[in-house]
C-alpha cells in the first residue's frame, strides 16, 4: 500500500504548483514543478527519488529571469531526464529545456525554440529507454497557433524544429503524445476549422520522420478533449468527445 506522505520541496515560504513526474521501470523517479515566491517570481524546481534510498534535495532547474510555467518532464531507462517549460519575459513566451544526467545532474537551461516572431506554449515531451526524446508545442504566428515538434537524439542533440500540421484555418489546442518501444510517436490534438473543432493526428516514424496530419473524427459536429494511449508495440488508441446534439464518446485505433 501507500507509504507515508513526504515533503519534497526545500523552501516552505515558496508555493509549489502543478507537479509533473517521470519514472523508470526500476523505480527511480524525477519530480518537476513550478515554484512561486512571495514576490511572484516563478521558477522550475526538481527532486529525484532513488529506489531503495528515497528523495534527494530539491534544486532549482530554471534560471531566475522571466516567469516560468507550463512544464513537463520525461526520463529514459537509466534515469536520465529532459524537462521542458515555458517562460514569459518582456511580452514574449518562449520554451526552455534542461537535461538531467545521473552523474552530473541538471544542465544549464537553454532555449528549445527561437522563433521570436511569435509566442510558444504548452510543450509536452516523451522519451524512449535509450534517451531519445520528442517535444511538441504550440507556436503562435501572432494570429494563429500551429503545432511544432523537435527531436532530441542521443549523441547528436536536437534536430530542427518542424511544423507537423498544415491546416491554417484555425487554432490548435495543446497536444497529447505517446511513444512506443521503437521510438515511434503518435500525437493527437484539437483544431478549429472555422466552424467546428476536429481531432487531428500525426505520426513520427523513427529513422523516417513525420508523416502527413490527418483528421480522426468523421461525423458532423465539434470534436474535443482528445486523449491518447500507446503500447510498446506501437498500437495506439485515441478517444474524444463528439457533439451530435448531445455529447458522445468516440474512439479510433492505430495499428
Amino acid at each position: 500500500g501507500w507509504a507515508g506522505a513526504e515533503f519534497i520541496q526545500t523552501y516552505t515560504a515558496q508555493s509549489g504548483y502543478y507537479p509533473e513526474l517521470a519514472m523508470t521501470a526500476d523505480g527511480n523517479a524525477v519530480a518537476f514543478w513550478q515554484q512561486i515566491d512571495p514576490g511572484l517570481n516563478s521558477t522550475m524546481w526538481s527532486n529525484r527519488y532513488t529506489a531503495g534510498v528515497g528523495w534527494g534535495i530539491a534544486e532549482q532547474v530554471s534560471n531566475s529571469s522571466g516567469f516560468a510555467y507550463s512544464h513537463d518532464v520525461a526520463t529514459d531507462a537509466a534515469g536520465n531526464a529532459i524537462a521542458v517549460w515555458g517562460v514569459s519575459e518582456n511580452t514574449l513566451y518562449s520554451l526552455w529545456f534542461s537535461r538531467y544526467d545521473t552523474v552530473s545532474g541538471w544542465s544549464a537551461p537553454e532555449l528549445l525554440e527561437t522563433q521570436d516572431s511569435g509566442n510558444a506554449y504548452y510543450a509536452r515531451i516523451v522519451m524512449d529507454d535509450a534517451g531519445n526524446a520528442m517535444v511538441v508545442w504550440l507556436q503562435s504566428s501572432g494570429s494563429i497557433n500551429s503545432l511544432w515538434a523537435r527531436r532530441y537524439a542521443v549523441g547528436a542533440g536536437w534536430g530542427p524544429a518542424q511544423l507537423i500540421e498544415n491546416d491554417d484555418s484555425g487554432n490548435v489546442s495543446p497536444p497529447q503524445l505517446a511513444l512506443d518501444a521503437s521510438g515511434n510517436v503518435l500525437v493527437v490534438w484539437q483544431q478549429y476549422n472555422g466552424s467546428v473543432y476536429n481531432i487531428w493526428s500525426n505520426r513520427y516514424r523513427a529513422g523516417i520522420g513525420w508523416g502527413a496530419a490527418q483528421t480522426l473524427d468523421t461525423v458532423a459536429g465539434s470534436a474535443s478533449y482528445p486523449h491518447l494511449a500507446m503500447n510498446a508495440d506501437g498500437t495506439g488508441v485515441a478517444v474524444w468527445q463528439q457533439q451530435e446534439g448531445a455529447y458522445s464518446i468516440w474512439s479510433r485505433r492505430f495499428e
